[in-house]
């Protein structure tokens, strides 16, 4: 498990000291570097996640990993009765059908919906965004071209 979902405030077994500094972590003024070890096929939160290095310091980082699998029994259930969804689940109505990713994750699901409102409130995106596919920014600004910027300016 290489995104530990500290922003949701989940107990990763870290001492009071390292519990300070991802504090720290989710604001955006510091100085050094933010390092955040994600997923490659997702898109690095690193305003909400992430270990700070100051300037002139040095750190050493470990990671373990751990896989949780659905029994067969789990697998059969309703998406509703289980109350969550399967990488192969992005079409359940009654839950969330996602938008521009071919399997569900929290984080795709979260970063559309942020787009989704972004687009909806402002018409564009932060300079940081991932590019999105055309069809999900024409849902929103019918003209758009693929060469077209929607960063924010």
């Amino acid at each position: 498990l290489l995104d530990p979902m500290l922003s949701d405030k989940i107990d990763s077994g870290l001492g009071w000291e390292d519990s300070e500094r991802i504090k720290t972590a989710e604001s955006n003024f510091y100085e050094g570097w933010k390092v955040h070890i994600h997923d490659p096929s997702e898109f690095p939160e690193v305003s909400k996640k992430g270990i700070l290095v100051g300037i002139g310091q040095e750190a050493s980082v470990s990671l373990s990993a751990e896989h949780t699998s659905s029994s067969d029994s789990v697998k059969s259930m309703s998406p509703t009765r289980r109350k969550c969804l399967l990488k192969k689940e992005t079409d359940v109505p009654e839950m969330y059908t996602m938008k521009m990713f071919s399997e569900y994750k929290k984080s795709s699901c979260l970063l559309e919906c942020r787009a989704e409102q972004l687009m909806e409130k402002f018409g564009c995106l932060p300079y940081f965004y991932p590019s999105l596919p055309a069809y999900f920014i024409q849902k929103f600004s019918k003209d758009h071209k693929k060469k077209d910027s929607i960063s924010c300016s």
